[in-house]
């Protein structure tokens, strides 16, 4: 089979093949080329080898071409061949699997192979040999088309140990992360730049409570997605919260993956107030008649990680006096509400305050609080 490469190669020197000879020997090359068609040459002579295009669309920097068998697209950037795919049962690779190849055939002609990776798609399962330079759209369980790319390739020195890393610009990167309260629902959004190769992505988020405690988490894919080569992404993550969050993290995965990072980005929410509805779900409040003077007393629980500035509870409360004249004399009843605000209210902590009430029935004696009710009307979160 290496003596097939060989040949192979040898015919491409100094000219490329006709679509005939093309579809007569097709023999994939991992990172290389697929038909004799290789990465790296020239639009021109790549369309002269592979015949006029069927047709063509435009992603970002990148042209996806798609082209008559043996090959079925081409994806062309800056004017030379980045990326090639095949569906013809007909092209193999030394290994003889391609279009047509089970999974376990794939695995086994593979299986010494640095490292793979796997993302479920609407289209299929994309099984990737990133080392290797060859990837396979996989659909019910053998694949459907083949594709070679530019192998990723370590560096290293000429004693074959790795070389010291050379620092270069991340491949992917967030822009304009922002993130708002909804009522109780965190909304965060922001753009992804994609310096890379295309690829499947998602945005991971976790919200942190102000004791850095992960209080909820959830993601959404890339829009669009893939996200080309050199292109842009949007994204929104909605998450349900029942406390002040104080940081946020982001982070771009590959589809398929739940460890790995594309990139990564932390965000910190200034403006604690949006958490006012949300912090009213976490407090508690009591209301207890008390005598001499009639008045209310009002008890708010703090529940939430957060410190508050004040909060305000709706009184309601029955009262209850005597009219001595005419004998034999009655007892009068009544009801009224009010508002009443508590102070600073400690995480964890309570807070009370007091709310008057006064006889408004004239001659009335032993007038008294004997009933009352409250509810949270308003709360703030001190800054």
């Amino acid at each position: 089979m290496r003596c097939l490469a060989a040949l192979a190669c040898l015919a491409a020197v100094g000219s490329l093949p006709t679509p005939a000879a093309a579809a007569a020997v097709c023999l994939i090359v991992e990172g290389r080329e697929i038909a004799g068609l290789r990465l790296g040459t020239p639009l021109a002579a790549a369309l002269a080898a592979a015949g006029p295009p069927q047709g063509q669309q435009t992603a970002g920097r990148q042209v996806i071409y798609t082209l008559r068998a043996p090959w079925a697209s081409m994806v062309v950037e800056d004017g030379v061949v980045q990326r090639l795919a095949t569906r013809s049962p007909a092209c193999k690779t030394a290994a003889r699997v391609g279009p047509g190849s089970t999974l376990r055939a794939i695995g086994e002609a593979y299986a010494s192979a640095r490292a793979s990776i796997t993302a479920v798609t609407t289209a299929g399962d994309l099984l990737s040999y990133p080392f290797e330079g060859i990837g396979f759209l996989l659909r019910r369980g053998r694949a459907d088309t083949v594709e070679v790319f530019p192998r990723d390739v370590p560096t290293t020195s000429s004693a074959g140990m790795q070389a010291p890393a050379t620092p270069t610009p991340p491949l992917w990167a967030i822009r304009a992360v922002d993130a708002r309260v909804d009522g109780v629902v965190l909304v965060v959004t922001g753009i992804v730049e994609n310096h890379g190769r295309a690829m499947l992505a998602y945005a991971e988020v976790a919200a942190l409570d102000d004791r850095g405690r992960q209080v909820a988490t959830g993601d959404s894919p890339l829009d669009p997605n893939p996200v080309p080569y050199g292109g842009t992404a949007t994204f929104e993550v909605r998450l349900n919260v029942d406390d002040v969050v104080r940081r946020y993290t982001v982070t771009v995965r590959p589809v398929g993956s739940i460890t790995g990072s594309l990139a990564d980005q932390t965000g910190e929410i200034r403006n604690r107030q949006q958490f006012n509805q949300v912090v009213m779900r976490r407090l508690q409040v009591a209301a207890e008649p008390a005598a001499g003077p009639p008045r209310v007393v009002v008890t708010v629980s703090n529940g939430s990680v957060a410190a508050l500035a004040s909060a305000t509870a709706a009184v309601e409360y029955d009262t209850r006096c005597f009219i001595p004249v005419p004998r034999p004399g009655r007892f009068v009843s009544t009801a009224g509400s009010g508002l009443v605000t508590v102070g600073q209210i400690p995480a964890g902590g309570t807070a009370q305050a007091a709310l008057a009430v006064a006889n408004a029935t004239p001659g009335c004696e032993n007038f008294a609080v004997v009933a009352a009710r409250a509810r949270i009307a308003d709360a703030k979160v001190a800054d």
